[in-house]
């Protein structure tokens, strides 16, 4: 049978700045060994990681590649439609205004600068974990030991993370958490990515982790991230 090896190291920043300069130096050690790199970035720190490579090889890069999420997929299907996590944030933020009369405990917190983001992000989880909303609502009022504040939250979470499904399916677009299940085939096929070094830079979410160590196979695999 054929064993499947993943050679991983993790370094884990406090800044985003730190990390676009760890990152920047990991892909000048790649390349100065010989190998090919391929790195994928939080959209956020997409052009600052480019530069700050660009600066650390000395101005330009030919054995490397550098996407974000949507790049990549657009690269292999460009007639994906994928909306971004900063629009999915957008998207939750919007819904949270709408349903904020309706809510229970996050009735006060609605409008908050980072709850959007947080329930983006416990989505994805439940999303990765195959729990769509009608599953939430099963453990919710199946399960007769859920109660009190907690009963109270995951309530409000069902209510946002199904009016945002509902959301994006009316939009004609598909959310990045749904595109990943049908993305890992994609990677280990890519004969761009097969024999580079891998290098993930930015992300938060768990989620992305394990849906790229699951993709990538016999690779060198480094993960640089937020603390």
């Amino acid at each position: 049978a054929n064993v499947r090896r993943l050679i991983l190291k993790i370094f884990t920043l406090p800044t985003s700045d730190k990390i676009i300069k760890k990152t920047a130096s990991l892909v000048s050690e790649v390349v100065s060994s010989g190998k090919k790199c391929v790195i994928f970035s939080e959209d956020k720190i997409n052009l600052s990681l480019e530069i700050e490579i660009a600066k650390a090889l000395g101005g330009g890069f030919f054995d490397v590649d550098v996407f974000t999420f949507r790049r990549y997929v657009h690269a292999v299907n460009p007639s994906d439609k994928i909306l971004s996590q900063e629009s999915s944030v957008m998207l939750i933020r919007k819904i949270l205004t709408e349903l904020s009369g309706g809510l229970n405990c996050f009735k006060a917190s609605a409008g908050g600068p980072n709850m959007a983001l947080t329930l983006y992000e416990l989505i994805s989880q439940l999303k990765s974990a195959k729990v769509n909303p009608e599953h939430l609502f099963n453990l919710i009022e199946g399960s007769g030991k859920i109660d009190g504040a907690l009963r109270s939250k995951l309530i409000d979470v069902h209510y946002v993370y199904s009016e945002y499904c509902k959301a994006v399916d009316e939009s004609g677009f598909y959310d990045r958490n749904d595109y990943l299940s049908l993305m890992p085939e994609t990677i280990r096929n890519d004969e761009n990515i097969k024999g580079s070094v891998v290098i993930l830079s930015g992300f938060s979410a768990i989620t992305l982790f394990c849906f790229f160590a699951s993709a990538i196979t016999d690779a060198p695999f480094f993960v640089v991230c937020l603390q």
